[in-house]
């Protein structure tokens, strides 16, 4: 079996940089949510799939009988314009869910309803 430390030099002969620093802890999940980060950037720089169906499902903390122009909507958490993403088949807004609106009743029947789609 290799030791601790034989292990972690077999990963950086192993990984890409950016792997490597994941490793490390130096990427966590609130550095990759932060603008400019070089994961986040890397990733919605690259084009969706042709041929996969994309769906987005955002959480919106206002009741739907409010008016609220789209660059106001959030779930208190992430912004519209950041949960936002050009080019998917289908976008729904759930509205009076706050973050989290896979755990709302109205969010899951959303995403039940995408996962009946044929």
């Amino acid at each position: 079996a290799l030791a601790g430390s034989e292990i972690l030099n077999d990963a950086e002969r192993s990984l890409t940089p950016l792997g490597w620093q994941i490793v490390k802890g130096n990427v966590t999940s609130i550095k990759q949510l932060q603008p400019g980060s070089p994961l986040t950037e890397d990733f919605l720089s690259k084009p969706l799939n042709s041929s996969v169906r994309y769906y987005s499902v955002i959480g919106s903390k206002f009741p739907s009988d409010k008016e609220v122009p789209l660059d106001k909507v959030t779930d208190g958490v992430v912004d519209y314009s950041s949960a936002h993403i050009e080019g998917v088949e289908e976008e729904v807004l759930v509205y009076g869910v706050p973050h989290g609106m896979h755990r709302e009743a109205a969010g899951i029947m959303e995403l039940v309803r995408i996962m009946k789609l044929p």
